[in-house]
């Protein structure tokens, strides 16, 4: 039976509708193409949507999503002079809750001691590159054991090194070699977890670790920064697969609604610092200090970091260990590093809170460097240590480097470590 005029001519209705459709949404997809390009200044890119969705993570309890999965605090314990280590009956760490061997080592003529302090920069160096490094160092040390003491925590900062570096002396450790790899936190953690009701000089959030029972309040941030953290994590997961990966007008949307749950969470999470075990408890705050601007914020804290490493280099001189200082690179220093559109997309977050902190406290630091070299310290800056290097080497937002960052910087750190040797 032929179909009759009316659904001939209903068919065509649908037919005209759908083209009419498809030819809307194919407009939408170029002009969206076109105002995301010009509205970030450069080509729009699934492999860079695809990069940021890889930053979303929902094994992240506490909200820290900048620090690496490998060194997140799942049970740190609070120190009486290092502030905190890891608990070792839930880590794997020396009962003395850091390195994996015990940092009291006693010197031995057949062995050289290598410790490495700082903070998850370090650790990495210190746990992905640690052998890499002895092996570079052997040569110098023939017939003798390299053993390496990985004295460095995630969030550790000056002076939280140099208080290291006394209580395993005093307890008897004796190293040859005491590495201390470091810069980034002590500019970047005070203001963001410390101030304005802590002192910037204690450990990161003090206030939390002090805390022995969270109140409800704080119960409740926690748990709102952790849903929505989740809550962008199932995002992201809704664009991985499927057509919609593949559309600049879904990956525009998603784009939008993550960076909707992005400035919630980091709205929810810095209410965490004002929530202290008491705004009046000294034992949480210590000793009330404060800036008239930022610029006085970032000189005291860099004079901090450079005077604790001078009273590292001047322990060393008295126990008879060579002691050797390292600014750590990081990607918001402004013409370190050449990046490609894939390895920005993962390393860079303009609206990152540490990102001002940097680019603020950094040339403190490197001036502060040069003044620690005027005064004998084997100070090197590494901030330019990947500045001819294109290749993708930063995988997070915040500070960490994948296996060939990290071998670019422990070669220029032997370098320095056996040119010093030599002489």
């Amino acid at each position: 039976m032929k179909d009759s005029p009316r659904r001939r001519t209903r068919a065509r209705k649908v037919a005209l509708l759908l083209g009419m459709l498809v030819v809307m949404y194919a407009a939408m997809e170029l002009i969206l193409f076109a105002a995301v390009s010009i509205r970030f200044g450069r080509v729009f890119s699934f492999t860079d949507m695809e990069a940021r969705r890889r930053e979303v993570d929902i094994s992240d309890p506490f909200g820290m999503g900048d620090v690496p999965t490998r060194v997140r605090v799942r049970r740190e314990v609070n120190h009486p002079y290092m502030g905190y280590v890891y608990d070792p009956a839930v880590e794997e760490s020396s009962p003395y809750g850091i390195s994996d061997v015990s940092p009291v080592q006693p010197r031995r003529a057949d062995a050289v001691v290598i410790a490495i302090f700082g903070g998850s920069f370090a650790q990495d160096v210190a746990y992905v590159m640690g052998d890499a490094l002895a092996e570079q160092l052997k040569p110098h040390f023939p017939g003798k054991e390299l053993i390496v003491v990985k004295s460095a925590i995630g969030g550790y900062k000056q002076p939280q090194q140099l208080m290291a570096l006394n209580y395993f002396s005093a307890l008897g450790g004796q190293f040859d070699i005491v590495i201390n790899l470091d810069g980034f936190n002590e500019i970047a953690l005070p203001a963001l977890e410390n101030l304005p009701q802590t002192n910037p000089f204690f450990p990161r959030q003090w206030h939390l670790r002090m805390r022995m029972v969270p109140d409800r309040e704080f119960l409740a941030s926690v748990g709102k920064v952790r849903f929505l953290d989740s809550a962008a994590s199932r995002w992201a997961d809704l664009f991985y697969t499927g057509p919609l990966r593949y559309s600049v007008t879904a990956n525009t949307i998603w784009r939008i609604g993550d960076q909707l749950l992005y400035n919630a969470m980091m709205a929810e999470r810095a209410k965490l610092p004002q929530m202290g075990s008491g705004a009046d408890d000294y034992a949480a705050t210590g000793p009330p200090i404060a800036f008239d601007n930022d610029g006085d914020l970032y000189t005291a804290l860099a004079r901090m970091w450079a005077e604790s490493s001078y009273q590292m280099h001047g322990l060393a001189r008295a126990r008879g260990f060579r002691y050797f200082h390292f600014l750590q690179p990081n990607q918001y220093l402004d013409g370190t590093k050449p990046m490609g559109a894939q390895e920005r997309a993962v390393a860079v977050r303009e609206d990152h809170p540490y990102a001002a902190s940097v680019r603020n406290g950094y040339p403190v630091l490197r001036e502060l460097g040069e003044e620690l070299r005027r005064r004998g310290v084997n100070f090197v800056d590494l901030t330019h240590v990947f500045a001819d290097t294109r290749e993708t080497l930063y995988r997070d937002n915040c500070c960490h480097v994948n296996r060939d960052g990290l071998r670019i910087v422990v070669a220029a750190m032997t370098k320095s470590i056996t040119a010093q040797i030599a002489r």
